[in-house]
C-alpha cells in the first residue's frame, strides 16, 4: 500500500513538473515574439532618430502605433481558438498593457523633463525593469533578458559617448530581438 502512495506522489510530481515546464515554454514562444517585434522597432528608432532629429517624435509615435497593431495581431494569433469570451479578455490584456505602458512613460518623460540622452536611456531601462520583475513570475531566462538589456543601455549612457542612440539600436533592440528568437527556439 505504502508503495502505491509512493508511486503516485511520485507520478503526481512529475506532472507537475511536466505542467509547469510546458507553461514556461509557450510563454518563451509568446514572450519571444512581442520581444522580436519591439527590438526591431528599438533597432529602426534609435538608428534613425538622432538622424532625422526635427522628427524624432513623429517616428517614435509612428513605431508605437506600429507596435501596438503587431502586439494586437500576434496576441490574436495566440487566442483565436480559445472559446470567444476568453479570446476577447486575453486579446485586450496585452494591448492595455502596451498602451499603459506607453502613457505612464510618456507622462514622466514630460513631467521630468528629461534631456534627450535621459529620454533614450529612461525607455529601455523602464521596459527592462518590467521585463526581469515579469520574469521572476514566468522564467529565468526573461529575467535575464531585462538585466542584460539594464546593463546594456547604462553601459551606453555612461561610455557610448555621442553614439549613444546607435549603441542603443544595436545592444538593446539586438538584444531584445537575439532574445526573442532564443526564446522561440
Amino acid at each position: 500500500m505504502t508503495t502505491e502512495r509512493e508511486e503516485a506522489s511520485a507520478l503526481l510530481q512529475g506532472i507537475a513538473g511536466t505542467e509547469k515546464r510546458t507553461r514556461e515554454i509557450l510563454t518563451y514562444a509568446r514572450a519571444g515574439d512581442y520581444m522580436i517585434l519591439w527590438g526591431i522597432l528599438w533597432v529602426v528608432g534609435y538608428a534613425f532618430g538622432d538622424r532625422i532629429w526635427p522628427y524624432t517624435r513623429a517616428l517614435w509615435w509612428t513605431l508605437d502605433g506600429i507596435g501596438i497593431a503587431g502586439t494586437g495581431v500576434i496576441t490574436w494569433r495566440a487566442v483565436r481558438c480559445m472559446a470567444p469570451q476568453a479570446s476577447r479578455f486575453l486579446l485586450l490584456r496585452p494591448l492595455v498593457g502596451i498602451v499603459v505602458l506607453i502613457g505612464f512613460g510618456t507622462m514622466w518623460t514630460w513631467l521630468a523633463h528629461f534631456g534627450g540622452r535621459e529620454q533614450s536611456a529612461f525607455w529601455p531601462t523602464f521596459c527592462a525593469a518590467l521585463l526581469f520583475v515579469f520574469g521572476l513570475w514566468a522564467g529565468r531566462a526573461l529575467a535575464a533578458g531585462g538585466a542584460l538589456v539594464f546593463a546594456l543601455t547604462m553601459a551606453g549612457y555612461f561610455w557610448s559617448g555621442p553614439w549613444f542612440d546607435l549603441w542603443l539600436a544595436g545592444t538593446s533592440g539586438g538584444a531584445l530581438i537575439l532574445g526573442g528568437l532564443w526564446l522561440r527556439r
